[in-house]
């Protein structure tokens, strides 16, 4: 079932086998509700089929699971970015720093999210202490935006 599933995934939506893959993980999730990485994969599915409220219910249901994996809330900021909700975002990244203070490549992301909400002092904030945390796309948003705040 998985190297159907993830063929399914690889050719997007116009690939008639994704809604079956949809259908895999659905019976899948009957069987074991509890298992975030299913709801974290059919979220996925559910992006390359356009249905990104479907998909933040799986995230959500995701991190509820497991609020350790990062790339649960990766997903979730770029379905949240596509609704520009910048508030909501930077929820989910302080949920996981809270987690994982030292997680630099979540700091750059929260600062990613208040600079597209306008707050650049937080966004610099944030950058730097990825810079500090050693993250590379922090540090280059840091060196980009640190004259913009006194």
């Amino acid at each position: 079932m998985q190297a159907f599933i993830d063929e399914s995934l690889a050719y997007g939506s116009q690939n008639p086998k994704l809604a079956a893959a949809i259908e895999h993980f659905n019976a899948a999730l009957r069987l074991d509700p509890d298992n975030a990485s299913l709801h974290y994969r059919r979220a996925r599915a559910y992006i390359d089929r356009n249905q990104h409220d479907r998909a933040l219910n799986d995230l959500k249901r995701a991190i509820q699971l497991d609020p350790n994996d990062i790339d649960y809330y990766l997903l979730m900021d770029w379905v949240l970015a596509k609704r520009r909700d910048w508030y909501q975002i930077i929820r989910y990244w302080d949920q996981y720093i809270e987690l994982h203070p030292d997680n630099g490549r979540a700091y750059a992301e929260r600062g990613g999210a208040y600079y597209h909400k306008g707050d650049i002092a937080s966004a610099v904030s944030n950058a730097k202490a990825a810079a500090d945390l050693g993250n590379p796309e922090g540090k280059e948003a840091y060196e980009k935006l640190k004259h913009r705040v006194r």
